[in-house]
């Protein structure tokens, strides 16, 4: 019993980071004074390049926000926020190969030094299932704001940068410039879009079963649920329903039930030990 429930939370837990996943190259979230470079008063194009497969991600994925590190800024600005579809290898091939996949205008305020600014995307970005990976990038315009983007002591994979004015006018890495220490903290946070030809019996939780006093039932955030019954060998519907997310079993006599829980994208119907 004991091995079959944890074997139940870890399916849970796999499926809770699948559907909101962040994607991230940072080893932790503190921005330093030290982790970043940028070629001073703007002209900087600052980007991570996310291999989605790296996060699990195989279905379609709906960017909602994101976060940009500030290591200083000495006024506020807006900057912009591209999400693209790129080819590997990047850069070869940048900008003419990519798609823009979305944008969004983020304001960096004055005081932040040391902070992570955080915002939504007005209209989530939608990655199609099927690409391979993507750009994230933070541009400032030549507004001769002094502005570090922050960065934080490790990172699992390259920081990118171009700059016209410093003579970058291709993306390249920070360590092939010089500074291997620079590791820019762009990340962007969304949710896997199961469609309607996904099993929804694949997609769906329920736990623990055997049960003693509530049983769970998860679903994706797109997925809704209509009705829930839960019927005795019989057929007789025992009342018990689903609210919040759990039924409550408690009252239920041992025994062997069946769940029918009716949602936007199918029915599931799955057997339930009582003990």
């Amino acid at each position: 019993m004991k091995k079959i429930t944890l074997f139940l939370a870890a399916a849970i837990f796999t499926f809770v980071l699948q559907a909101q996943t962040t994607l991230t190259h940072n080893t932790d979230n503190i921005i330093t004074g030290a982790n970043s470079v940028a070629c001073g008063g703007g002209d900087n194009l600052t980007a991570r390049v996310f291999v989605l497969a790296d996060f699990g991600i195989t279905e379609d994925f709906e960017i909602t926000s994101g976060e940009i590190g500030v290591q200083s800024i000495d006024a506020e600005f807006i900057a912009t926020v591209n999400v693209y579809e790129v080819e590997a290898p990047f850069p070869a091939g940048f900008p003419g190969t990519a798609t823009l996949l979305g944008t969004q205008l983020v304001t960096l305020p004055l005081g932040s030094d040391l902070t992570i600014v955080n915002y939504t995307f007005d209209t989530p970005i939608l990655v199609p299932a099927g690409t391979a990976q993507i750009l994230v990038e933070v541009v400032q315009d030549q507004n001769g704001v002094q502005f570090w983007l922050g960065g934080t002591a490790g990172e699992d994979d390259d920081s990118w940068l171009a700059s016209v004015q410093c003579s970058l006018a291709d993306y390249t890495t920070t360590t092939a410039i010089g500074f291997p220490d620079a590791h820019y903290y762009i990340n962007v946070t969304g949710d896997v879009v199961f469609g309607i030809g996904d099993n929804i019996a694949d997609l769906v939780s329920i736990y623990p079963n055997p049960t003693s006093d509530v049983l769970n039932v998860k679903v994706p955030s797109n997925v809704e649920i209509l009705g829930s019954n839960l019927y005795d060998l019989l057929g007789k519907d025992t009342g018990a329903r689903l609210v919040n997310g759990t039924i409550r079993t408690s009252d239920l006599s041992q025994g062997v039930y069946i769940l029918k829980v009716e949602t936007s994208e199918g029915t599931i119907t799955q057997k339930i030990v009582k003990n």
